[in-house]
């Protein structure tokens, strides 16, 4: 984690995501075990127990120093992930998930589940590495207001998301570079606003 960390700060960690629903176990070795090849920062994996079992021996055998980072939306799955599971990292997010199924996540329920999971690995807490997404639904200026509460219970790092409504579903090449300038300007702005590392997510296909 430390070197993740030291990425982080020379602005150089390159995160790969699996997927938070991709429960698929070959298609997560074959993601996995390109990572580790390509020498990616982080694996970005569902904090499920088959998906982190299956990570955590890909990365073992390979000698790898890659972080290994467990996503979820449930304070349970995340806590389980560092206290049965022995990750480097937990991620809070994302959200694209909840969007296919016409849902959004507040600013407070976000609070909420970061305080949860807080209690929940409040032993280990000092050992991993707490990164939270901010959903792209949010306002601008929602996302600013919640970074800084983010902030104030010391969490580790915040991830951007291009968040793209129904009302300009664009497709093929220019979806997903929408996708990416959304996320960009979203960084661009928080910023300016806060003192937390930040890594983009803009769905590079």
């Amino acid at each position: 984690i430390e070197l993740f960390k030291q990425a982080l700060d020379e602005k150089r960690a390159l995160k790969v995501i699996s997927g938070i629903n991709n429960l698929d176990l070959n298609r997560v070795e074959m993601i996995v075990s390109s990572a580790i090849e390509a020498k990616a920062t982080a694996i970005d994996v569902a904090a499920k127990e088959e998906v982190l079992t299956l990570a955590n021996r890909l990365i073992t055998e390979a000698d790898s120093d890659i972080t290994l980072i467990a996503s979820s939306i449930n304070s349970l799955e995340l806590a389980n992930a560092v206290n049965i599971h022995n990750v480097d990292a937990i991620e809070l997010g994302n959200f694209d998930a909840l969007y296919k199924e016409g849902i959004s996540m507040t600013a407070d329920q976000i609070i909420d589940i970061v305080n949860e999971t807080l209690t929940l690995i409040s032993e280990k807490r000092d050992e991993i590495l707490f990164s939270v997404t901010l959903p792209g639904s949010l306002t601008i200026a929602e996302q600013i207001d919640l970074a800084r509460k983010l902030e104030a219970l010391h969490i580790d790092l915040i991830q951007t998301e291009g968040y793209v409504s129904q009302i300009n579903n664009f497709e093929g090449a220019r979806a997903w570079l929408n996708r990416a300038e959304l996320t960009i300007s979203n960084t661009l702005e928080l910023a300016k606003n806060i003192e937390l590392p930040i890594m983009t997510d803009p769905n590079i296909n």
